[in-house]
């Protein structure tokens, strides 16, 4: 796999793009009514972006939280009340319209988690790579603000467009930023690859998830990303000094 791919290669994305207005309102739903704060938001590595998940792991946020999942602002006794507030979200009837069309491709697709992802203005990733080996990441561009944002991975650089979906692999090193002074905001699927034994990746899934929320509760499952003293200051330089290419949509 090409360190950025187009929608294209992986056929079943289609159907999320011709949808990405339908994502758009459900999440400016969800930012009026619930502000994506509180126990409907979760935070990056620097802190910068906010989200509310369809589902993480196939689980939806109260089966995470049998599973042992927790905000580091929860308290136990809020659970109960924490998971009712989440089932009456999925309950709003554009959200549960979006639910039930992620739930007729998702088996077929191998769709693991879906969720909006919204980077704050003059935000930035630090370089990092995840250690997610069993899938592929997909951006879908909901708001998207003109001027300095995008992607790199290892030496592409791409540009969030509005309804537009771009798959990339997370364990090859990235960064982001939106140096700009409005909010962006995209729509994240993970799904297994595709070119890999299924039943394997469900397994290596399925063993990373228990490790993870076993380590920190908070985790949501993922390895999270690299911490920056892991990135090599061989690499560090390579990516502040290396030409880079951009990403043809076309």
């Amino acid at each position: 796999m090409g360190h950025i791919k187009a929608v294209k290669d992986f056929s079943f994305l289609k159907h999320f793009e011709n949808r990405w207005e339908n994502f758009k309102r459900d999440f400016l739903i969800l930012k009026k009514y619930f502000k994506l704060g509180a126990h409907t938001s979760n935070k990056s590595i620097v802190g910068q972006v906010r989200g509310f998940s369809y589902f993480l792991h196939n689980k939806t946020i109260p089966d995470m939280i049998n599973l042992g999942f927790r905000h580091p602002d929860w308290r136990d006794e809020q659970l109960p009340q924490i998971k009712e507030s989440f089932e009456d979200t999925l309950a709003i009837p554009e959200i549960a319209e979006s639910m039930r069309f992620l739930n007729s491709i998702k088996e077929e697709a191998g769709i693991l988690s879906v969720y909006f992802s919204s980077m704050k203005p003059n935000a930035q990733f630090i370089l990092h790579y995840n250690n997610d080996p069993y899938m592929y990441r997909a951006h879908l561009g909901l708001i998207i603000p003109e001027g300095d944002i995008g992607l790199q991975v290892s030496n592409t650089v791409v540009k969030w467009q509005t309804g537009k979906i771009f798959v990339f692999d997370t364990l090859n090193p990235h960064r982001a930023w939106n140096l700009t002074d409005q909010e962006r905001t995209i729509l994240i699927i993970d799904f297994y690859r595709p070119e890999k034994d299924r039943a394997e990746m469900q397994a290596l899934e399925s063993q990373q998830l228990t490790l993870r929320l076993n380590q920190d509760k908070a985790s949501f499952g993922f390895s999270g990303g690299s911490k920056q003293e892991q990135i090599s200051e061989e690499l560090k330089k390579r990516f502040a000094t290396e030409p880079t290419q951009t990403f043809n949509w076309d």
